[in-house]
């Protein structure tokens, strides 16, 4: 399955209540059309949950949406995201978010935080960010915010919100998810992926899923149930601890999976790059017509699923915000607080990503999260920051995409060179021994040993075929991790050298990696 149809994760539904639908559609009705994607957030019962308060997430929220621990942002009431998926390539087209404010935003102001310029969208004010964001204000405290930034679509999202016939944009899967959420729970999201995997897809699928070898299983009849997916379900209830669950939706009958529904879930999560390490201690229920893992979620889970979708930047402005009152020492001050939180924030966005290297993690179960990490770096606030960590942070983005690029181009690079092997029916080889040389189909190589001999076998052929493929996907893999590896390492040693540099300027503590 594509790896973004399991990006986005449901509520931990144990009991299904009806949420009055007034509650988001004054938000969802301005979200664009043809998405396929919608999450919400009732963010007042979050920030009123215990451990929201114990561990002070409404004091320290913007720190938090800014490293990714909440994707939130900053004084909102509700939040409704929309997103259009190319399942195709397993990115987002568009992303756009719709959010209540408890203040009135100001679009020059959120452009000096970071770093963009004002401008006017279809009579909208707006604010267009260096990270390819656009800000427009809808309403009084009403903020709209779309990535990527493309001036020509948020023109066409704003008339298609001010169009006089304009109806509710959500598909019928989406508005079900809009209409219901968990008793007590405060996010609802959800996947629309109706249509989007055929049969034959499916059949090809599985018939090379390890999860499914040595199961007795009618592997026609489980693609055939595969390939009627609905959509995908998943959530968060914030409580005294956080917990979450994927609820996956058929139009047929899914008890052919009972036995395996949670080893196929999990290989096609970590076969795309979006598994989550707590998944594999969820509980598994399998009904009629739903396959569902539940279980608790940690800050680095929370942190991962939360990285998967773009966090609108934070827009309001703290009262010290410009750096030109005050005297020299109070703006060296600002300066030093605010490059002092940019920088823990970086080093915590890269922590991570270590982290899951050191946990043996594949290139293929971390890749998607260097872009995803690098785009939090560039949506990092830079007002006030120092020039030199605003530089580093740059820098720092770029090396991550290179590391994505060593690691997403494995896969090609073996494509491409398998391909070179051309349709190969029978072989002819002989073995000179004696130490020296040998020579065969594949070329040549030098050795031990004596032996001789001539064959014309197809199903050798095809044999040494197949080891040739399995030793080009190795070198292919250790060159694409030993490729993202040096680049890290590369990011470690530069974050030491910037530690101490910082430091030194402005004689307070930088923590490191």
């Amino acid at each position: 399955m594509s790896r973004t149809s399991f990006l986005i994760f449901g509520l931990l539904l144990f009991t299904l209540v009806p949420v009055g639908h007034a509650q988001f559609e004054e938000l969802t009705l301005r979200l664009p059309n043809q998405s396929n994607m919608l999450i919400l957030f009732d963010v007042e019962k979050i920030m009123a949950s215990p451990i929201a308060q114990k561990e002070g997430w409404r004091e320290n929220h913007e720190n938090l949406a800014s490293s990714g621990l909440l994707l939130i942002p900053p004084a909102s009431t509700r939040f409704a995201m929309a997103a259009s998926v190319d399942f195709e390539i397993g990115h987002s087209v568009w992303e756009a978010a719709v959010m209540d404010l408890q203040y009135e935003p100001s679009m020059p102001r959120v452009a000096a935080k970071y770093g963009g310029t004002v401008d006017e969208i279809a009579k909208l004010k707006a604010a267009m960010l260096p990270s390819d964001t656009c800000v427009v204000q809808f309403g009084k405290r009403i903020a709209g915010v779309m990535v990527p930034g493309n001036r020509q679509r948020v023109a066409q999202w704003v008339e298609q919100v001010y169009s006089a016939n304009r109806v509710n944009p959500l598909s019928a899967y989406l508005r079900e998810a809009e209409n219901f959420a968990e008793r007590n729970a405060q996010v609802i999201m959800a996947l629309d992926l109706n249509h989007v995997y055929s049969r034959g897809a499916m059949r090809h699928a599985v018939g090379e899923s390890a999860a499914l070898k040595g199961k007795d299983v009618d592997l026609d009849a489980l693609a055939d149930v595969l390939a009627s997916i609905k959509g995908i379900t998943l959530g968060v209830s914030v409580k005294n601890n956080v917990t979450g669950a994927v609820k996956v939706d058929f139009e047929k009958d899914v008890s052919i999976m009972k036995d395996f529904a949670k080893e196929l879930l999990l290989e096609a999560l970590a076969n795309h790059g979006a598994m989550i390490n707590e998944f594999r201690d969820w509980k598994t229920t399998v009904t009629a017509n739903r396959v569902m893992i539940s279980g608790p979620l940690y800050q680095s889970g929370r942190q991962r699923i939360m990285s998967l979708v773009e966090t609108p930047p934070g827009l309001q402005a703290k009262a010290s915000a410009s750096s030109e009152e005050g005297t020299e020492e109070q703006k060296k001050k600002l300066t030093a607080l605010a490059t002092q939180q940019y920088f823990n924030q970086l080093t915590q966005l890269v922590r991570d990503l270590l982290s899951q290297r050191e946990g043996g993690q594949t290139s293929g179960q971390i890749g998607i999260w260097y872009q995803k990490y690098a785009r939090r770096i560039d949506n990092l606030p830079i007002l006030n920051v120092d020039k030199d960590l605003v530089d580093f942070g740059s820098h720092v983005s770029s090396q991550l995409r290179q590391s994505e690029t060593a690691m997403k181009g494995i896969g090609a690079r073996s494509a491409v060179r398998q391909s070179n092997l051309g349709n190969v029916s029978s072989v002819d080889y002989a073995y000179a021994g004696g130490g020296g040389y040998r020579y065969g189909r594949w070329g040549g190589w030098s050795g031990s040993g004596f032996a001789y001999g001539y064959r014309n076998d197809a199903q050798t052929a095809l044999s040494l075929k197949g080891q040739e493929r399995a030793r080009i996907e190795t070198q292919e893999r250790i060159r694409g991790n030993t490729s993202a590896n040096l680049i890290m390492q590369g990011v470690e040693a530069e974050f030491g050298e910037m530690r101490r540099h910082l430091t030194e300027k402005y004689d307070v503590e930088f923590k490191g990696l």
